[in-house]
């Protein structure tokens, strides 16, 4: 009976024993599997997270994408399901309408801040990542600080009653900003002042104004690069003209809101009352005349000569170009020629040109300008 009790008191002893054993144990092994799970949840809060930011990185290429098609909706919101509960949704604002000095220069949507920005929410499961980028078009319409620009001085008629003026004139004929006044006739250096009086008769300078007085001459130091801006051109063209010469051709109108980027490879001629907007590019010699009319920007790699109407011996009326135009050497590498005849002019004109910019803009391609996050959940 004592021997019995004995081995029970031993048992007793062995059981505490063993659990002061192993308590400490069941602890560690305890704590081990709540630290596991801890940093498991932690790591799949994680990957949640960058999930959701590879969603709204393809938020931002799926826009990128739309605003090169011209496609990508200002103020429209877009989503997409990418499966396995991811998702994005991003919107879209064009700055440069917006109606906010988005710069903080003190002016509003002016020609610098054409980006677009937008804003993407990806996410996936219980995670949200936040973005906003910016997206700049690859190529744009270069400021013109002059109605007619030229590579070099060639040869420059402006007869009869011509005129070329950098005084803003709005599309209907009326006076624009003098504000945005800028000169008549400006050649890219190292070109000078004087090389311009050089090429045109004394007697019709004075049918060249804008800012800066009669005539209106500037040099303009910093060169536009016109061979990679009419590849650009051509690129972004909606209308392409085959034929070498035109007759009472409709290919846009500003004040009915239509424009085109027009592009022809060679001489070009047009006569009747053919009438444009928009761009026009042309690699050659351009040619207008009769009741010609275009408003915005006009590129040429050649010679350009401008008249009127003729009825029987009698000349009336004159091609007219509102906007401006720049003219860059040819194949050769001379312009060879400007001329203006009859009544014929080229008026500065902002807002035609500004019409110009974003049409260009909504034909070109994007890029990311770059991106920050706002939030993140």
């Amino acid at each position: 009976m004592f021997e019995q009790d004995r081995r029970c008191t031993s048992s007793g002893f062995i059981l505490v024993g063993m659990l002061v054993i192993m308590f400490p144990l069941v602890l560690l092994v305890g704590s081990a599997v709540m630290a596991m799970n801890g940093k498991n949840r932690s790591l799949m809060a994680t990957l949640e997270q960058e999930r959701a930011f590879l969603a709204a990185e393809a938020g931002i290429d799926q826009a990128i994408y739309m605003a090169g098609q011209g496609t990508l909706a200002m103020g429209a919101t877009v989503t997409r399901q990418l499966g396995d509960g991811s998702s994005f949704s991003a919107q879209a604002t064009d700055l440069k309408t917006d109606a906010i000095d988005n710069d903080n220069d003190g002016n509003v949507d002016e020609a610098d801040e054409a980006v677009l920005q937008v804003i993407v929410t990806g996410t996936y499961k219980n995670a949200s990542r936040r973005v906003v980028a910016y997206l700049h078009p690859v190529s744009t319409v270069p400021l013109l600080t002059t109605a007619v620009y030229q590579e070099d001085a060639e040869e420059i008629r402006v007869e009869d009653s011509a005129l070329i003026t950098g005084e803003d004139t709005n599309i209907d004929g009326t006076r624009g900003n003098p504000s945005n006044d800028v000169a008549g006739l400006s050649i890219a250096a190292p070109g000078t002042v004087a090389d311009l009086i050089a090429s045109i008769d004394p007697e019709e300078v004075t049918q060249i104004t804008g800012l800066g007085g009669t005539p209106s001459f500037s040099v303009v130091s910093t060169t536009i690069d016109i061979a990679a801006l009419v590849q650009i051109v051509q690129n972004s063209a909606d209308l392409v003209l085959s034929d070498d010469s035109y007759e009472d051709l409709q290919f846009g109108d500003a004040s009915a809101g239509t424009h085109h980027v027009t592009y022809h490879d060679g001489d070009l001629k047009f006569e009747g009352s053919s009438r444009g907007a928009g761009i026009l590019v042309v690699n050659g010699e351009l040619k207008m005349e009769d009741d010609f009319r275009f408003d915005g920007l006009i590129i040429v790699l050649g010679r350009i000569q401008m008249e009127g109407h003729r009825s029987g011996s009698q000349w009336t009326g004159g091609s007219k170009i509102y906007g401006a135009i720049i003219q860059g050497r040819n194949e050769g590498g001379s312009m060879e020629r400007l001329r203006l005849e009859h009544a014929s002019e080229i008026r500065y004109s902002k807002q035609a040109l500004d019409l110009a910019r974003n049409l260009l803009l909504s034909n070109s391609k994007f890029k990311l300008g770059g991106w920050q996050e706002i939030s993140r959940n």
